[in-house]
């Protein structure tokens, strides 16, 4: 972000990454507040006191820390050496030692206690623990420091609220009543708020995975930790692998020096604690918190799980506690935003009035605020609005883009903690700014598909998640698929029955098969079927090329559609008011009657041209699209509808397959073809269900390298990108090496390939 000095630091930026640290989430266990004092010790003894201290989480220590900061610092004038001393070799580094040292022998303590407190913000909680630790054991008299024990001591659990809001006393005489009542109003807003936005979900689609309350981890879609700079590519599968933490170090011994929150690439991160820096490190000023992911993956879902446990947790300390280090949360959800101009600060008053007369006071101490954008992907002007490089103030209004852009650069309200939220493509502007966290939705684990077939409605008679378990047992392809919300919303709602044919293999024949049963529900539709799916698709594309999700009413109707008149299992309503909102149910069920629309269209419609726009658009919004259009080209994918629909136009058929061959061609004279081409292509033969073609581009590779013999390059391969990679390379002889270097794969990605794995002479 940007280089604006943090609020909260004594000196310079911070060098460790931030976070919770080992020993931040083990004292966070010791203590629950006072209650949890033992009764035999004196309230005033040093045993008390580091209780209390350690009753504290990081972020609540840090803003303790800061509170005294001042006092600190004169205390520290005779007491340097000693706590250098104590600290040395343990916490700070021999070195740092030395030049505290050189500043006493020179009569420099004024720089020696400067720098010193510096290597407490950079080298994070663990170094600011052992701080306070070595206060208490100082044998010292002085007065000032004898004070703030007794004031921590008093105080207890209440000194952080106390060290967070104390400066608003001269113009808030009252402040704690006020901050006080002003949460707890809060909290039950935010509260309210996401549980009607999951009961209008659950009320519009009969989709919904139990409350929102008190959900366990595993309720939240599976989230892992990924680089901080994403490669450039609006690919689900090409997530960028960190490089190790350690060469040939001590891995232990490193998370352990640099913090638990340090993670490796793809390594599973719990929504609960882990998503947040909670303290002491300069750079958690620019608390930037990305959250990526595909269409449908639970983004939004993960948001509003955080948001309502927060709101519901009553605890400031101990396990119980979630989060405490922000008083205040807010959510904007981007993608209805409708203004060209605003300010932060009307921005917060419309979304939030019950803050409208605090909303000045809290900018000004924006540690403590947590501020969620959700569907960047939505926002119009995104992201060539993200522009501008000077200073704002909360009620500067500009264009929202550039609104939000500044937040994230530290340009406004520096000190404030951000989560983006959006797909891959909307987030490629961050790469350029300061990320604390990058995290990717990765969709739900084995456990939590369960959990959310529980809440989903019974198709034709067979409980969801019955329809689940019979999928996943009798098809890989479906099981590897359903790590993504969306299809495996799509696999529990659709009529799938072995006994009626084969289970489908690619997503064109899933959403064909989900089609099919939703059409034969609506056959009464002005038009029929054809005229449904016609009007329907066309107003889809529509929304695909602005990059909108959300229609009015006044949009079906352009199209000849009555919104409330169409029947469940195609759109739903989108929030509640005067002027309603309506979403197709999932991302890949727009993007399927947006490309099926296309070929009903006849001779009226040039597909080449179509397919040439699509494959040449790189932000990512007609990738689904582009691989439903090829999909399409293969009668097993379109078979589902006959009878329903008329047959696909031969030409329209021709013209895509033509297109695809074309394609292919030019892929496999160039002498090497990109990870990201590759995976693509493969993707596309694999939905259009064409080995003549698969197996020239097969002959054409001798070594696929998808991996690197640097960790950095490294990318996510799913389930379904190695179904589509085998699906290329299985009938092909010709492959030397397969190469898969630092590359992320699961067993059930390991399964698919290995038919192509049995035809390569070396894998790496």
């Amino acid at each position: 972000m940007g280089s604006a000095p943090s609020k909260r630091s004594f000196h310079g930026r911070g060098r460790a990454p931030p976070g919770r640290t080992d020993e931040g989430r083990s004292t966070k266990r010791r203590g629950t507040g006072q209650e949890g004092f033992s009764q035999a010790r004196r309230p005033d003894s040093p045993a008390a006191i580091r209780e209390i201290l350690a009753s504290y989480n990081d972020a609540q220590l840090s803003r303790v820390t800061q509170y005294y900061a001042p006092r600190l610092q004169r205390v520290m004038l005779e007491l340097v050496a000693e706590v250098s001393s104590s600290l040395a070799g343990k916490t700070i580094f021999e070195e740092e030692h030395k030049r505290v040292q050189e500043h006493v022998a020179l009569g420099q303590k004024g720089e020696a206690v400067k720098f010193l407190l510096s290597m407490l913000v950079e080298n994070g909680a663990r170094v600011g623990r052992a701080f306070w630790a070595v206060l208490l054991t100082a044998v010292s008299p002085n007065p000032e420091l004898q004070a703030i024990f007794k004031e921590i001591q008093e105080q207890g659990p209440a000194l952080p609220f106390v060290a967070t809001w104390s400066n608003l006393v001269k113009v808030l005489p009252d402040y704690r009543t006020v901050i006080t009542e002003a949460q707890r109003k809060h909290k039950e807003k935010v509260r309210v708020e996401m549980e009607r936005l999951e009961a209008e979900q659950v009320a519009e689609t009969g989709v919904g995975g139990g409350l929102l309350i008190g959900q366990a981890p595993k309720d939240y879609p599976e989230l892992v930790t990924i680089s901080s700079m994403l490669e450039e590519t609006t690919a689900a599968h090409e997530q960028l692998a960190w490089s190790s933490m350690v060469e040939g170090g001590d891995e232990a011994e490193e998370r352990r020096l640099w913090g638990h929150f340090a993670k490796r690439p793809m390594e599973p991160l719990d929504a609960t604690h882990e998503l947040f820096g909670t303290g002491f490190t300069d750079s958690l000023w620019d608390g930037l918190t990305v959250l990526g992911g595909a269409p449908g993956m639970g983004k939004t879902t993960a948001l509003r799980r955080l948001l309502a446990q927060w709101a519901t947790s009553q605890a400031e300390t101990g396990p119980e506690a979630f989060y405490p280090q922000f008083q205040f949360a807010f959510y904007f959800d981007l993608g209805r935003l409708t203004e060209q101009q605003c300010s932060l600060h009307s921005l917060a008053s419309r979304a939030y009035p019950h803050l409208s007369r605090l909303l000045p006071y809290l900018w000004q101490f924006p540690d403590g605020l947590l501020l969620v954008f959700d569907g960047l992907e939505r926002l119009r002007g995104w992201p060539e609005g993200a522009t501008g490089s000077n200073m704002l103030e909360p009620k500067d209004e500009v264009p929202v883009p550039a609104l939000l852009w500044a937040l994230c650069q530290g340009r406004l309200v520096a000190g404030c903690t951000l989560l983006v939220c959006g797909h891959h493509a909307a987030l490629r502007p961050f790469q350029k700014t300061g990320v604390q966290l990058w995290v990717e939705a990765a969709g739900l684990g084995e456990a939590s598909r369960r959990a959310y077939a529980e809440g989903l409605p019974p198709c034709r008679g067979v409980a969801a998640p019955v329809a689940l378990e019979r999928a996943q047992g009798q098809s890989e392809y479906l099981r590897g698929l359903c790590h993504e919300p969306a299809y495996c919303w799509l696999v529990c709602c659709s009529p799938l029955d072995p006994s009626e044919g084969p289970l489908p293999r690619t997503t064109t024949q899933l959403l064909a098969t989900y089609l099919q049963g939703v059409l034969r529900e609506q056959e009464q539709a002005p038009g029929g079927p054809q005229g449904l799916v016609s009007r329907l698709g066309e107003m889809a594309l529509e929304g695909l090329a602005r990059k909108n999700a959300h229609f009015r009413e006044e949009d079906f109707r352009r199209h000849g559609l009555e919104a409330s008149a169409l029947g469940r299992g195609l759109v739903r309503r989108a929030g509640s008011g005067p002027e309603p909102a309506y979403t197709f149910l999932q991302p890949p069920v727009q993007e399927f009657l947006a490309a099926l629309a296309q070929y009903l269209a006849g001779e009226a419609r040039n597909l080449l041209e179509l397919l040439h726009l699509a494959h040449g658009n790189d932000d990512g919004r007609y990738q689904g699209y582009l691989r439903f259009l090829l999909g399409l080209s293969s009668r097993s994918s379109s078979q589902p509808l006959e009878g329903l629909l008329p047959p696909l136009p031969h030409r329209a058929v021709c013209d895509t397959i033509l297109w695809l061959e074309g394609l292919v061609q030019s892929e496999a004279k160039k002498r090497e073809i990109t990870r990201r081409r590759l995976l693509s292509v493969a993707h596309y033969l694999h939905e259009a269900r064409n080995r003549r073609l698969a197996l020239m581009l097969a002959r054409s590779i001798s070594r696929m390298h998808m991996g690197s013999e640097k960790p950095q390059p490294g990318i996510r391969l799913s389930p379904p990108d190695c179904a589509a990679l085998a699906y290329v390379f299985r009938h092909c002889e010709s492959i030397d090496t397969f190469s898969f270097d630092h590359c992320y794969i699961q067993a059930q990605g390991i399964r698919h390939l290995l038919p192509a794995f049995l035809n390569c002479k070396r894998i790496r």
